[in-house]
């Protein structure tokens, strides 16, 4: 068998399963504080998900709603301003996003419209309309 547990070990398992609860608990933190990539990386480095947990949490996460909100309106405070929405790290992702699954038909037509002249094109108001000439 790969893995035994002998009756001598007793110790031992409950060592294990001390370590496994306290680093589960640490990413079920991470994960409440909506810092996911931290928790799911923290799965399988340990110290990944203590950092995540001892963070702050991002203001719409469950653990700011139960812990910042009527609490500590300080805290909720400096959660809002970290992660306002056009702060510099949403921009790169919604960037990487855009790459990886491309943009929606509307967000595309908006870009085109925004891209476009709003005068209208000095070039061809100005070139006359002639007939191709077979050559």
């Amino acid at each position: 068998m790969p893995s035994r547990i002998n009756d001598d070990s007793l110790a031992v398992l409950a060592t294990t399963v001390v370590a496994a609860t306290w680093h589960f608990g640490w990413v079920l933190i991470a994960a409440a504080k909506y810092r996911l990539v931290h928790a799911l990386f923290g799965i399988f480095i340990p110290g990944l998900a203590v950092y995540a947990g001892l963070r702050l949490a991002k203001p719409r996460s469950v653990w700011a709603r139960r812990f910042y909100a009527d609490r500590r309106p300080a805290k909720q405070a400096r959660a809002e301003h970290r992660f306002r929405a056009g702060r510099l790290t949403n921009r790169y992702k919604e960037r990487l996003r855009d790459a990886i699954g491309g943009v929606t038909e509307e967000e595309y037509q908006a870009r085109l419209a925004a891209a476009a002249p709003t005068t209208g094109s000095t070039t061809a108001a100005s070139a006359p309309n002639r007939s191709p000439s077979p050559r």
